[in-house]
Protein backbone atom coordinates (compact mmCIF):
# COMPACT_ATOMS: atom_id res chain seq x y z
CA UNK A 1 0.00 0.00 0.00
CA UNK A 2 1.41 3.37 -1.02
CA UNK A 3 0.16 6.56 0.58
CA UNK A 4 0.74 10.24 0.11
CA UNK A 5 0.31 12.22 3.32
CA UNK A 6 -0.84 15.81 3.12
CA UNK A 7 0.74 18.00 5.77
CA UNK A 8 -1.76 20.85 5.85
CA UNK A 9 -1.46 24.01 7.88
CA UNK A 10 1.93 23.51 9.49
CA UNK A 11 5.42 22.69 8.36
CA UNK A 12 6.34 19.05 8.91
CA UNK A 13 9.75 18.48 10.46
CA UNK A 14 11.47 16.19 7.99
CA UNK A 15 14.28 15.52 10.46
CA UNK A 16 11.75 14.20 12.92
CA UNK A 17 10.33 12.04 10.16
CA UNK A 18 13.76 10.64 9.39
CA UNK A 19 14.23 9.67 13.03
CA UNK A 20 11.24 7.41 12.76
CA UNK A 21 12.78 5.36 9.97
CA UNK A 22 14.38 2.96 12.39
CA UNK A 23 11.06 2.48 14.11
CA UNK A 24 9.44 1.78 10.80
CA UNK A 25 12.08 -0.72 9.76
CA UNK A 26 11.63 -2.55 13.04
CA UNK A 27 7.89 -2.86 12.56
CA UNK A 28 7.37 -5.78 10.16
CA UNK A 29 4.00 -6.47 11.72
CA UNK A 30 2.80 -2.91 11.29
CA UNK A 31 -0.81 -2.93 10.17
CA UNK A 32 -1.58 -0.69 7.24
CA UNK A 33 -4.98 -1.71 5.92
CA UNK A 34 -7.76 0.77 6.66
CA UNK A 35 -10.15 -1.88 7.96
CA UNK A 36 -7.66 -2.77 10.70
CA UNK A 37 -8.43 0.46 12.54
CA UNK A 38 -11.52 0.43 14.69
CA UNK A 39 -13.08 3.14 16.85
CA UNK A 40 -11.65 3.15 20.35
CA UNK A 41 -8.30 1.64 19.40
CA UNK A 42 -5.54 3.58 21.15
CA UNK A 43 -2.68 4.25 18.74
CA UNK A 44 -0.61 6.13 21.30
CA UNK A 45 0.27 2.80 22.88
CA UNK A 46 1.11 1.11 19.57
CA UNK A 47 4.60 2.47 18.91
CA UNK A 48 5.31 -0.19 16.32
CA UNK A 49 2.35 0.68 14.14
CA UNK A 50 2.67 2.53 10.89
CA UNK A 51 -0.30 4.72 11.77
CA UNK A 52 1.64 5.98 14.78
CA UNK A 53 4.38 7.18 12.47
CA UNK A 54 1.88 8.85 10.20
CA UNK A 55 0.26 10.40 13.26
CA UNK A 56 3.59 11.96 14.17
CA UNK A 57 3.90 13.41 10.71
CA UNK A 58 0.39 14.82 10.96
CA UNK A 59 1.46 16.91 13.96
CA UNK A 60 -1.40 18.09 16.14
CA UNK A 61 -4.10 17.69 13.53
CA UNK A 62 -7.15 15.68 14.40
CA UNK A 63 -7.29 14.07 11.01
CA UNK A 64 -4.99 12.30 8.60
CA UNK A 65 -5.76 12.30 4.88
CA UNK A 66 -3.90 9.76 2.79
CA UNK A 67 -3.98 8.94 -0.92
CA UNK A 68 -3.66 5.18 -1.20
CA UNK A 69 -2.15 3.70 -4.35
CA UNK A 70 -3.46 6.67 -6.30
CA UNK A 71 -6.98 5.25 -6.15
CA UNK A 72 -8.45 5.74 -2.69
CA UNK A 73 -8.56 8.42 -0.05
CA UNK A 74 -8.26 7.18 3.53
CA UNK A 75 -9.60 9.60 6.13
CA UNK A 76 -8.63 8.71 9.68
CA UNK A 77 -9.98 10.81 12.56
CA UNK A 78 -8.40 11.03 16.01
CA UNK A 79 -9.60 12.40 19.30
CA UNK A 80 -7.49 14.42 21.74
CA UNK A 81 -6.08 11.25 23.29
CA UNK A 82 -4.99 9.88 19.96
CA UNK A 83 -7.75 7.31 19.66
CA UNK A 84 -9.17 6.53 16.24
CA UNK A 85 -12.76 7.72 16.25
CA UNK A 86 -13.73 7.11 12.64
CA UNK A 87 -12.28 5.87 9.39
CA UNK A 88 -13.57 6.20 5.89
CA UNK A 89 -12.36 5.29 2.43
CA UNK A 90 -13.56 7.12 -0.66
CA UNK A 91 -12.74 6.20 -4.21
CA UNK A 92 -10.57 8.81 -5.83
CA UNK A 93 -11.87 9.94 -9.21
CA UNK A 94 -9.49 12.82 -9.96
CA UNK A 95 -6.68 12.10 -12.36
CA UNK A 96 -3.26 12.50 -10.77
CA UNK A 97 -1.13 15.17 -12.39
CA UNK A 98 1.90 16.41 -10.54
CA UNK A 99 2.54 20.12 -10.08
CA UNK A 100 5.57 21.72 -8.54
CA UNK A 101 6.82 23.10 -5.23
CA UNK A 102 4.63 21.38 -2.68
CA UNK A 103 5.98 18.92 -0.17
CA UNK A 104 4.58 15.40 -0.19
CA UNK A 105 5.53 12.52 2.08
CA UNK A 106 5.13 9.05 0.60
CA UNK A 107 5.09 6.19 3.06
CA UNK A 108 5.59 2.78 1.50
CA UNK A 109 6.87 -0.67 2.27
CA UNK A 110 9.95 -1.92 0.45
CA UNK A 111 10.45 -5.41 -1.00
CA UNK A 112 12.38 -6.35 2.14
CA UNK A 113 9.36 -5.55 4.27
CA UNK A 114 10.74 -2.33 5.71
CA UNK A 115 8.82 0.93 5.83
CA UNK A 116 10.38 4.07 4.44
CA UNK A 117 9.42 7.73 4.24
CA UNK A 118 10.22 9.57 1.03
CA UNK A 119 9.97 13.35 0.71
CA UNK A 120 8.68 14.62 -2.63
CA UNK A 121 8.65 18.11 -4.12
CA UNK A 122 5.49 17.64 -6.10
CA UNK A 123 1.84 17.22 -5.34
CA UNK A 124 -1.19 16.86 -7.52
CA UNK A 125 -3.58 19.78 -7.16
CA UNK A 126 -6.39 17.35 -7.91
CA UNK A 127 -5.32 15.26 -4.91
CA UNK A 128 -5.16 18.26 -2.62
CA UNK A 129 -8.54 19.56 -3.71
CA UNK A 130 -10.07 16.13 -3.31
CA UNK A 131 -8.58 15.80 0.15
CA UNK A 132 -9.81 19.26 1.13
CA UNK A 133 -13.30 18.56 -0.11
CA UNK A 134 -13.47 15.26 1.75
CA UNK A 135 -12.42 16.12 5.26
CA UNK A 136 -11.48 18.46 8.06
CA UNK A 137 -8.15 20.18 7.62
CA UNK A 138 -7.26 22.28 10.62
CA UNK A 139 -7.42 20.66 14.05
CA UNK A 140 -10.85 19.27 13.31
CA UNK A 141 -12.40 22.75 13.23
CA UNK A 142 -13.18 22.90 9.54
CA UNK A 143 -15.45 20.55 7.63
CA UNK A 144 -15.55 21.19 3.92
CA UNK A 145 -17.66 18.28 2.74
CA UNK A 146 -20.91 19.14 0.98
CA UNK A 147 -22.28 22.37 -0.44
CA UNK A 148 -21.91 25.30 1.92
CA UNK A 149 -23.89 28.51 2.12
CA UNK A 150 -21.18 30.77 0.72
CA UNK A 151 -17.85 30.46 -1.08
CA UNK A 152 -15.64 33.55 -1.01
CA UNK A 153 -13.00 33.83 -3.73
CA UNK A 154 -10.34 36.41 -2.87
CA UNK A 155 -8.07 37.54 -5.73
CA UNK A 156 -5.17 39.71 -4.58
CA UNK A 157 -2.59 41.02 -7.03
CA UNK A 158 0.47 41.71 -4.89
CA UNK A 159 2.84 42.06 -7.82
CA UNK A 160 3.25 45.77 -7.16
CA UNK A 161 2.80 48.30 -4.38
CA UNK A 162 -0.38 46.64 -3.09
CA UNK A 163 1.58 43.68 -1.76
CA UNK A 164 1.45 44.62 1.96
CA UNK A 165 -2.33 44.98 1.77
CA UNK A 166 -2.77 41.79 -0.26
CA UNK A 167 -0.71 39.68 2.12
CA UNK A 168 -2.09 41.23 5.31
CA UNK A 169 -5.65 40.72 4.10
CA UNK A 170 -4.92 37.01 3.68
CA UNK A 171 -3.45 36.82 7.18
CA UNK A 172 -6.43 38.76 8.51
CA UNK A 173 -8.84 36.32 6.86
CA UNK A 174 -7.20 33.55 8.88
CA UNK A 175 -8.72 35.12 12.00
CA UNK A 176 -12.05 33.70 10.85
CA UNK A 177 -10.99 31.10 8.28
CA UNK A 178 -13.39 28.87 6.44
CA UNK A 179 -16.28 27.72 8.62
CA UNK A 180 -19.07 25.19 8.49
CA UNK A 181 -21.04 27.69 6.38
CA UNK A 182 -18.34 29.55 4.43
CA UNK A 183 -15.45 28.49 2.20
CA UNK A 184 -12.68 31.06 1.72
CA UNK A 185 -10.34 30.46 -1.21
CA UNK A 186 -7.57 32.89 -2.14
CA UNK A 187 -5.17 33.45 -5.00
CA UNK A 188 -2.43 35.95 -4.23
CA UNK A 189 0.79 36.99 -5.90
CA UNK A 190 3.87 38.74 -4.57
CA UNK A 191 6.43 41.22 -5.83
CA UNK A 192 10.08 40.42 -6.36
CA UNK A 193 12.52 41.17 -3.56
CA UNK A 194 13.98 43.98 -5.66
CA UNK A 195 10.57 45.59 -6.11
CA UNK A 196 9.74 45.15 -2.45
CA UNK A 197 12.96 46.89 -1.47
CA UNK A 198 12.29 49.66 -3.98
CA UNK A 199 8.73 50.19 -2.73
CA UNK A 200 9.27 49.85 1.00
CA UNK A 201 12.96 50.37 1.66
CA UNK A 202 13.77 46.86 2.87
CA UNK A 203 13.47 43.26 1.77
CA UNK A 204 11.36 40.68 3.49
CA UNK A 205 13.36 38.48 5.79
CA UNK A 206 13.34 34.75 5.15
CA UNK A 207 10.77 34.10 7.88
CA UNK A 208 8.36 36.74 6.65
CA UNK A 209 5.07 35.50 5.22
CA UNK A 210 6.15 31.89 4.83
CA UNK A 211 9.62 32.77 3.62
CA UNK A 212 10.86 34.08 0.32
CA UNK A 213 8.47 33.07 -2.46
CA UNK A 214 8.50 36.48 -4.09
CA UNK A 215 7.44 36.94 -7.71
CA UNK A 216 5.21 33.89 -7.34
CA UNK A 217 1.50 33.19 -6.98
CA UNK A 218 -0.33 30.67 -4.80
CA UNK A 219 -3.82 29.46 -4.14
CA UNK A 220 -4.91 28.84 -0.57
CA UNK A 221 -7.86 27.27 1.16
CA UNK A 222 -8.10 29.74 4.03
CA UNK A 223 -8.37 28.13 7.45
CA UNK A 224 -8.38 29.66 10.89
CA UNK A 225 -4.84 30.36 12.03
CA UNK A 226 -3.11 30.63 15.36
CA UNK A 227 -3.66 34.35 15.87
CA UNK A 228 -5.82 34.14 18.96
CA UNK A 229 -3.36 31.82 20.69
CA UNK A 230 -0.39 34.07 19.97
CA UNK A 231 0.58 36.00 23.13
CA UNK A 232 2.35 38.60 20.98
CA UNK A 233 0.49 41.42 19.20
CA UNK A 234 -1.56 40.28 16.23
CA UNK A 235 0.57 42.23 13.77
CA UNK A 236 3.52 39.98 14.59
CA UNK A 237 1.85 37.12 12.72
CA UNK A 238 3.96 36.42 9.64
CA UNK A 239 3.08 32.84 8.70
CA UNK A 240 0.24 31.68 6.52
CA UNK A 241 -1.31 28.69 8.29
CA UNK A 242 -3.71 27.84 5.49
CA UNK A 243 -3.02 24.93 3.12
CA UNK A 244 -1.70 25.69 -0.33
CA UNK A 245 -4.07 24.38 -2.99
CA UNK A 246 -1.67 25.11 -5.80
CA UNK A 247 1.69 26.74 -6.44
CA UNK A 248 1.24 28.67 -9.68
CA UNK A 249 4.75 30.00 -10.15
CA UNK A 250 5.47 33.32 -11.83
CA UNK A 251 2.17 34.02 -13.57
CA UNK A 252 0.76 37.31 -14.85
CA UNK A 253 -2.02 38.33 -12.47
CA UNK A 254 -3.10 41.01 -14.94
CA UNK A 255 -3.98 38.30 -17.48
CA UNK A 256 -7.75 37.87 -17.66
CA UNK A 257 -7.40 34.15 -18.43
CA UNK A 258 -5.74 33.62 -15.04
CA UNK A 259 -8.67 35.24 -13.25
CA UNK A 260 -11.14 33.20 -15.28
CA UNK A 261 -9.33 29.96 -14.44
CA UNK A 262 -9.31 30.80 -10.73
CA UNK A 263 -13.02 31.56 -10.60
CA UNK A 264 -14.26 28.60 -12.61
CA UNK A 265 -11.90 26.06 -11.06
CA UNK A 266 -12.52 27.02 -7.45
CA UNK A 267 -16.26 27.59 -7.77
CA UNK A 268 -16.51 24.03 -9.04
CA UNK A 269 -14.10 22.72 -6.42
CA UNK A 270 -15.90 24.44 -3.52
CA UNK A 271 -19.59 24.49 -4.43
CA UNK A 272 -21.93 26.70 -2.44
CA UNK A 273 -25.40 28.18 -2.59
CA UNK A 274 -23.91 31.64 -3.06
CA UNK A 275 -20.60 33.07 -4.29
CA UNK A 276 -18.70 36.23 -3.41
CA UNK A 277 -15.72 37.33 -5.51
CA UNK A 278 -13.33 39.88 -4.02
CA UNK A 279 -11.18 41.40 -6.75
CA UNK A 280 -8.34 43.39 -5.17
CA UNK A 281 -6.10 45.37 -7.53
CA UNK A 282 -5.68 48.88 -8.90
CA UNK A 283 -8.45 50.45 -10.95
CA UNK A 284 -9.11 53.46 -13.19
CA UNK A 285 -12.86 53.45 -13.70
CA UNK A 286 -13.96 52.93 -17.32
CA UNK A 287 -10.33 52.49 -18.37
CA UNK A 288 -10.19 49.19 -16.49
CA UNK A 289 -8.37 47.33 -13.73
CA UNK A 290 -5.22 45.23 -13.32
CA UNK A 291 -2.60 47.87 -14.02
CA UNK A 292 0.58 46.65 -15.67
CA UNK A 293 4.11 47.96 -15.10
CA UNK A 294 3.31 51.05 -17.19
CA UNK A 295 0.17 51.72 -15.10
CA UNK A 296 -2.00 50.76 -18.05
CA UNK A 297 -5.14 48.73 -17.23
CA UNK A 298 -4.98 45.21 -18.64
CA UNK A 299 -8.57 44.15 -17.99
CA UNK A 300 -11.27 46.41 -19.42
CA UNK A 301 -14.89 46.62 -18.22
CA UNK A 302 -15.85 44.58 -21.27
CA UNK A 303 -13.25 41.96 -20.32
CA UNK A 304 -14.68 41.77 -16.81
CA UNK A 305 -18.15 41.36 -18.25
CA UNK A 306 -16.91 38.55 -20.49
CA UNK A 307 -15.18 36.86 -17.54
CA UNK A 308 -18.29 36.88 -15.36
CA UNK A 309 -20.38 35.72 -18.31
CA UNK A 310 -18.08 32.74 -18.91
CA UNK A 311 -18.13 31.92 -15.20
CA UNK A 312 -21.93 31.82 -15.35
CA UNK A 313 -21.84 29.59 -18.43
CA UNK A 314 -19.35 27.20 -16.81
CA UNK A 315 -21.00 26.98 -13.38
CA UNK A 316 -24.63 27.69 -14.17
CA UNK A 317 -24.73 30.40 -11.53
CA UNK A 318 -24.33 34.15 -11.26
CA UNK A 319 -21.70 35.61 -8.98
CA UNK A 320 -23.98 36.75 -6.17
CA UNK A 321 -21.65 39.47 -4.86
CA UNK A 322 -18.85 40.98 -6.94
CA UNK A 323 -16.59 43.08 -4.73
CA UNK A 324 -14.51 45.49 -6.80
CA UNK A 325 -11.88 46.50 -4.26
CA UNK A 326 -10.29 48.93 -6.69
CA UNK A 327 -10.13 52.69 -6.97
CA UNK A 328 -12.76 54.48 -9.06
CA UNK A 329 -14.64 51.36 -10.22
CA UNK A 330 -17.99 52.48 -8.83
CA UNK A 331 -18.83 53.91 -12.24
CA UNK A 332 -21.72 53.17 -14.56
CA UNK A 333 -19.44 52.48 -17.52
CA UNK A 334 -17.28 50.08 -15.48
CA UNK A 335 -20.08 48.01 -13.93
CA UNK A 336 -22.61 47.85 -16.75
CA UNK A 337 -20.97 44.88 -18.59
CA UNK A 338 -21.46 42.67 -15.50
CA UNK A 339 -25.18 43.36 -15.23
CA UNK A 340 -26.36 39.93 -16.45
CA UNK A 341 -23.82 37.70 -14.68
CA UNK A 342 -23.73 39.21 -11.19
CA UNK A 343 -26.48 39.96 -8.69
CA UNK A 344 -24.86 42.68 -6.58
CA UNK A 345 -21.66 44.67 -7.03
CA UNK A 346 -19.76 46.48 -4.28
CA UNK A 347 -17.60 49.30 -5.60
CA UNK A 348 -16.44 52.84 -4.90
CA UNK A 349 -16.53 55.79 -7.30
CA UNK A 350 -13.62 57.25 -5.33
CA UNK A 351 -10.02 56.42 -4.48
CA UNK A 352 -9.87 53.59 -1.92
CA UNK A 353 -7.36 53.92 0.88
CA UNK A 354 -6.26 51.22 3.28
CA UNK A 355 -3.51 50.48 5.76
CA UNK A 356 -1.49 47.28 5.78
CA UNK A 357 -1.15 47.61 9.53
CA UNK A 358 -4.76 48.13 10.48
CA UNK A 359 -6.73 45.46 12.33
CA UNK A 360 -8.70 45.05 9.11
CA UNK A 361 -6.12 45.69 6.35
CA UNK A 362 -7.15 46.97 2.97
CA UNK A 363 -9.84 49.47 2.02
CA UNK A 364 -12.77 47.10 2.70
CA UNK A 365 -13.07 45.29 6.02
CA UNK A 366 -13.65 41.87 4.48
CA UNK A 367 -12.95 39.69 7.49
CA UNK A 368 -15.19 41.68 9.80
CA UNK A 369 -17.91 41.64 7.16
CA UNK A 370 -17.66 37.85 6.89
CA UNK A 371 -17.97 37.62 10.67
CA UNK A 372 -21.27 39.50 10.45
CA UNK A 373 -22.43 37.18 7.68
CA UNK A 374 -21.36 34.10 9.65
CA UNK A 375 -23.36 35.23 12.71
CA UNK A 376 -26.37 35.27 10.38
CA UNK A 377 -28.45 37.41 12.72
CA UNK A 378 -30.52 38.79 9.84
CA UNK A 379 -30.29 35.72 7.59
CA UNK A 380 -27.29 37.16 5.73
CA UNK A 381 -26.12 33.69 4.67
CA UNK A 382 -29.27 33.27 2.60
CA UNK A 383 -29.65 36.85 1.39
CA UNK A 384 -26.87 38.19 -0.88
CA UNK A 385 -28.15 41.76 -0.58
CA UNK A 386 -27.85 41.69 3.21
CA UNK A 387 -24.52 39.91 2.93
CA UNK A 388 -23.20 42.64 0.64
CA UNK A 389 -24.45 45.32 2.99
CA UNK A 390 -22.57 43.60 5.82
CA UNK A 391 -19.27 44.56 4.20
CA UNK A 392 -20.31 48.21 4.25
CA UNK A 393 -21.28 47.94 7.91
CA UNK A 394 -17.92 46.40 8.71
CA UNK A 395 -16.06 49.16 6.88
CA UNK A 396 -17.95 51.96 8.61
CA UNK A 397 -15.34 52.29 11.39
CA UNK A 398 -12.68 53.62 9.04
CA UNK A 399 -10.89 56.76 10.20
CA UNK A 400 -10.51 58.29 6.76
CA UNK A 401 -12.72 59.13 3.83
CA UNK A 402 -14.30 56.32 1.93
CA UNK A 403 -17.44 55.84 -0.08
CA UNK A 404 -18.79 52.41 -0.97
CA UNK A 405 -21.95 51.33 -2.71
CA UNK A 406 -23.94 48.14 -3.14
CA UNK A 407 -25.33 48.13 -6.67
CA UNK A 408 -28.25 45.98 -7.78
CA UNK A 409 -26.91 44.62 -11.07
CA UNK A 410 -30.30 43.98 -12.61
CA UNK A 411 -31.11 47.70 -12.29
CA UNK A 412 -28.14 48.77 -14.43
CA UNK A 413 -30.18 48.39 -17.62
CA UNK A 414 -32.73 50.88 -16.29
CA UNK A 415 -29.92 53.24 -15.29
CA UNK A 416 -28.53 53.13 -18.82
CA UNK A 417 -31.97 53.80 -20.29
CA UNK A 418 -32.47 56.80 -18.00
CA UNK A 419 -29.03 58.12 -18.98
CA UNK A 420 -29.94 57.77 -22.65
CA UNK A 421 -33.19 59.71 -22.10
CA UNK A 422 -31.29 62.55 -20.42
CA UNK A 423 -28.84 62.67 -23.31
CA UNK A 424 -31.68 62.81 -25.82
CA UNK A 425 -33.49 65.52 -23.84
CA UNK A 426 -30.32 67.64 -23.70
CA UNK A 427 -29.81 67.35 -27.45
CA UNK A 428 -33.46 68.01 -28.29
CA UNK A 429 -33.56 71.11 -26.07
CA UNK A 430 -30.38 72.52 -27.58
CA UNK A 431 -28.56 72.70 -24.26
CA UNK A 432 -25.08 74.13 -24.80
CA UNK A 433 -21.79 72.67 -23.69
CA UNK A 434 -21.26 75.72 -21.49
CA UNK A 435 -24.49 74.99 -19.61
CA UNK A 436 -23.40 71.40 -19.03
CA UNK A 437 -20.01 72.57 -17.77
CA UNK A 438 -21.61 75.01 -15.31
CA UNK A 439 -23.64 72.15 -13.85
CA UNK A 440 -20.55 69.93 -13.75
CA UNK A 441 -18.52 72.57 -11.90
CA UNK A 442 -21.00 72.37 -9.02
CA UNK A 443 -21.00 68.57 -8.99
CA UNK A 444 -19.28 66.10 -6.67
CA UNK A 445 -16.14 64.99 -8.47
CA UNK A 446 -13.86 62.06 -7.81
CA UNK A 447 -10.24 61.17 -7.39
CA UNK A 448 -9.51 63.37 -4.39
CA UNK A 449 -5.86 62.65 -4.90
CA UNK A 450 -2.95 64.86 -5.86
CA UNK A 451 -4.03 68.20 -7.36
CA UNK A 452 -7.32 69.27 -9.00
CA UNK A 453 -5.82 69.32 -12.49
CA UNK A 454 -5.14 65.59 -12.17
CA UNK A 455 -8.83 64.73 -12.01
CA UNK A 456 -10.27 62.17 -14.40
CA UNK A 457 -13.49 64.06 -14.99
CA UNK A 458 -15.53 61.45 -13.09
CA UNK A 459 -18.66 63.07 -11.63
CA UNK A 460 -21.41 61.81 -9.36
CA UNK A 461 -24.48 60.79 -11.35
CA UNK A 462 -26.94 61.86 -8.68
CA UNK A 463 -25.33 65.21 -7.99
CA UNK A 464 -24.97 65.96 -11.71
CA UNK A 465 -28.64 65.12 -12.23
CA UNK A 466 -29.64 67.46 -9.39
CA UNK A 467 -27.52 70.29 -10.76
CA UNK A 468 -28.80 69.87 -14.32
CA UNK A 469 -32.38 69.88 -13.04
CA UNK A 470 -31.72 73.01 -10.97
CA UNK A 471 -29.75 75.00 -13.54
CA UNK A 472 -31.17 74.20 -16.99
CA UNK A 473 -34.51 75.82 -17.73
CA UNK A 474 -36.16 73.24 -19.93
CA UNK A 475 -39.00 71.05 -18.67
CA UNK A 476 -38.07 67.88 -20.55
CA UNK A 477 -34.43 68.15 -19.44
CA UNK A 478 -35.53 68.71 -15.84
CA UNK A 479 -37.84 65.70 -16.03
CA UNK A 480 -35.16 63.43 -17.53
CA UNK A 481 -32.58 64.56 -14.95
CA UNK A 482 -35.02 63.89 -12.11
CA UNK A 483 -35.85 60.44 -13.50
CA UNK A 484 -32.15 59.58 -13.78
CA UNK A 485 -31.65 60.54 -10.14
CA UNK A 486 -34.64 58.43 -9.08
CA UNK A 487 -33.38 55.45 -11.10
CA UNK A 488 -29.94 55.80 -9.53
CA UNK A 489 -31.48 55.70 -6.06
CA UNK A 490 -33.14 52.39 -6.94
CA UNK A 491 -29.93 50.99 -8.44
CA UNK A 492 -27.74 51.79 -5.42
CA UNK A 493 -29.38 49.76 -2.65
CA UNK A 494 -26.86 50.61 0.08
CA UNK A 495 -24.27 53.34 0.43
CA UNK A 496 -21.51 54.25 2.87
CA UNK A 497 -20.14 57.81 2.90
CA UNK A 498 -17.37 58.45 5.43
CA UNK A 499 -16.01 61.98 5.80
CA UNK A 500 -12.58 63.10 6.95
CA UNK A 501 -10.59 66.27 7.33
CA UNK A 502 -7.81 67.16 4.92
CA UNK A 503 -4.72 65.10 5.65
CA UNK A 504 -1.24 64.88 4.17
CA UNK A 505 0.08 61.50 3.01
CA UNK A 506 3.46 60.59 1.61
CA UNK A 507 3.36 59.87 -2.10
CA UNK A 508 4.23 56.44 -3.49
CA UNK A 509 7.63 57.58 -4.72
CA UNK A 510 8.52 58.99 -1.30
CA UNK A 511 9.51 62.34 -2.80
CA UNK A 512 6.66 64.43 -1.52
CA UNK A 513 3.21 64.56 0.00
CA UNK A 514 -0.26 64.52 -1.43
CA UNK A 515 -3.27 66.19 0.07
CA UNK A 516 -6.40 64.15 0.67
CA UNK A 517 -9.76 65.54 1.71
CA UNK A 518 -12.66 63.30 2.52
CA UNK A 519 -15.41 65.39 0.97
CA UNK A 520 -17.93 62.83 -0.24
CA UNK A 521 -21.05 64.29 1.31
CA UNK A 522 -22.75 64.68 -2.09
CA UNK A 523 -21.90 61.18 -3.25
CA UNK A 524 -24.92 59.19 -4.38
CA UNK A 525 -23.15 55.93 -5.13
CA UNK A 526 -22.03 55.88 -8.77
CA UNK A 527 -20.05 58.12 -11.07
CA UNK A 528 -20.11 58.73 -14.80
CA UNK A 529 -17.37 60.10 -17.03
CA UNK A 530 -17.68 63.68 -18.25
CA UNK A 531 -14.02 64.39 -18.97
CA UNK A 532 -12.88 64.44 -22.56
CA UNK A 533 -10.50 61.66 -23.58
CA UNK A 534 -6.83 62.54 -23.80
CA UNK A 535 -6.11 60.69 -27.05
CA UNK A 536 -7.80 59.17 -30.08
CA UNK A 537 -7.16 55.72 -28.64
CA UNK A 538 -8.92 56.62 -25.39
CA UNK A 539 -11.79 58.22 -27.30
CA UNK A 540 -12.29 55.11 -29.43
CA UNK A 541 -12.01 52.91 -26.36
CA UNK A 542 -14.71 54.87 -24.58
CA UNK A 543 -16.94 54.84 -27.64
CA UNK A 544 -16.69 51.03 -27.76
CA UNK A 545 -17.92 50.53 -24.19
CA UNK A 546 -21.26 48.74 -24.01
CA UNK A 547 -22.66 51.43 -21.70
CA UNK A 548 -21.80 54.12 -24.23
CA UNK A 549 -23.17 52.07 -27.12
CA UNK A 550 -26.44 51.91 -25.21
CA UNK A 551 -26.59 55.55 -24.09
CA UNK A 552 -24.53 57.57 -26.59
CA UNK A 553 -23.07 59.44 -23.63
CA UNK A 554 -19.88 60.27 -25.55
CA UNK A 555 -21.95 62.86 -27.44
CA UNK A 556 -22.51 64.74 -24.16
CA UNK A 557 -18.79 64.53 -23.39
CA UNK A 558 -17.95 66.02 -26.77
CA UNK A 559 -20.61 68.72 -26.43
CA UNK A 560 -19.34 69.77 -23.01
CA UNK A 561 -15.67 69.64 -24.04
CA UNK A 562 -14.99 69.91 -20.33
CA UNK A 563 -11.43 70.86 -19.46
CA UNK A 564 -11.74 69.46 -15.93
CA UNK A 565 -11.18 72.91 -14.44
CA UNK A 566 -12.38 72.24 -10.94
CA UNK A 567 -13.70 75.18 -8.96
CA UNK A 568 -13.40 75.41 -5.18
CA UNK A 569 -16.45 74.20 -3.37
Amino acid sequence: MIGKLFGFGHKIDIEEAKKTRQQLSESPSAFHQKETFTPGENIIDREEDRIKILRKLAGNRSQLIEISEGKYIDIINFDEKGEVTETETKKKEAKIQDSEKQKTFEVKRTSSGEWEIIEHDDLSKAEIRTAISEGQLHKGEIEVAGKKKLTVLYWGNGDGNLEPLVIRKLLDLEKIGSTEDINIVAQISRSSQEEIKDYFGEEYVESNIDGNWSKQARRYYVTKGEVEENPLPKLVKETVDSPVIENLGNIDMTDKTELLDFLITEMKAFPAEHYMVVYFDHGQGWKGVALDKEDTPSISPEDMGEITKKVKEATGQNIDIMVMENCLEGQAEALYPMKDSTDYIIASPEILWGSAFADNPGPIHLREGLEIIQRNEQNELNNPRLAATSLLKATANKNHAITLSVVDSKKLDALAEATEKLKEAIEKAGVTGEEICRAAEKTQQYEILNSPDNKHGFVDIGDLSDNIEASIEHSEVKKAARELRETLDKTVVARLNMQSDRIECQSDDGNGFISIEGNVKRCHGLSINLGKQESDIERKTYESLSFNRKTGWDEIIQKANWTNSISEK
